[in-house]
């Protein structure tokens, strides 16, 4: 930055603007500061000239040992989304392990209670199969207890169908019966009514006899009492109360 300044300073005294000027009169002689001055800016030019190499060297080595931001921000951001995909923390993998461990001793626990209740299974299998056997057996003396109490109750049913038909036939006389002996109670009591009706009429007819009766006898024995007043032989000619009741 000091080199630039320097050469803005100098650039009023540029040589080939001092030549412009100097060509202007002619034959005369070169002063010595112009000279100094050209001296001057040819030091200027070298250390501008040498200040760009610089410049120069330093990007190629800038190039060479660095790289871009965008660059390096993107391979960040690459090895960042690599990590999480291929990487794990050495916490998580501590907790996985352990995790794996568990479940290692669970499987251990598991297989030991699955042999455990594969043993009592092949146990209730070889049980199922001896209770399975028996139970054919007792199937099998179902079957045939089962077909002789068919047979015998087809027998029976056959025998029941008798004794219903029996049954039928019976309760059919028997509603015959009722119906006879309904008749005759109806007829018994038709009876009754008529032996009732003749019976008033017989003691109706008696108790007009006994009127009539008492009547005759009253009669009889007025005459009687009449008779004794007129001597004996009125009263062997006026019969008696008894030989006139008989």
């Amino acid at each position: 930055m000091d080199w630039e300044s320097d050469d803005e300073q100098a650039r009023p005294f540029d040589c080939e603007k001092y030549d412009t000027a100097t060509s202007d009169s002619a034959g005369a002689s070169t002063p010595t500061h112009v000279i100094v001055q050209r001296q001057l800016n040819d030091v200027i030019l070298s250390q501008r000239a040498a200040v760009e190499r610089i410049k120069n060297d330093t990007t190629i080595c800038l190039k060479e040992k660095f790289i871009p931001r965008e660059l390096y921000n993107e391979t960040v951001r690459n090895f960042e989304a690599e990590k999480r995909d291929k990487f794990v923390s050495r916490e998580d993998y501590k907790n996985i392990k352990r995790q794996l461990q568990e479940q290692q001793l669970d499987n251990a626990k598991t297989k030991a209670a699955l042999q455990d209740v594969t043993e009592k299974l092949e146990f209730a299998q070889g049980k199922i199969e001896m209770l399975t056997k028996q139970i054919e057996r007792e199937k099998a003396a179902y079957q045939k207890s089962f077909s002789l109490l068919k047979v015998k109750t087809i027998k029976e049913s056959t025998k029941n169908v008798a004794l219903e038909t029996k049954c039928s036939e019976v309760e059919k006389k028997k509603k015959q019966q009722e119906n006879i002996l309904e008749s005759k109670d109806k007829e018994i009591e038709s009876l009754e009514k008529r032996l009732k009706a003749q019976d008033d009429i017989y003691k109706k007819q008696l108790g007009e006899m006994s009127v009539k009766l008492q009547q005759e006898l009253y009669i009889a024995k007025t005459l009687d009492d009449k008779g004794s007043s007129r001597g004996g032989k009125s009263s062997k000619s006026v019969p008696s109360s008894k030989s006139r009741k008989l």
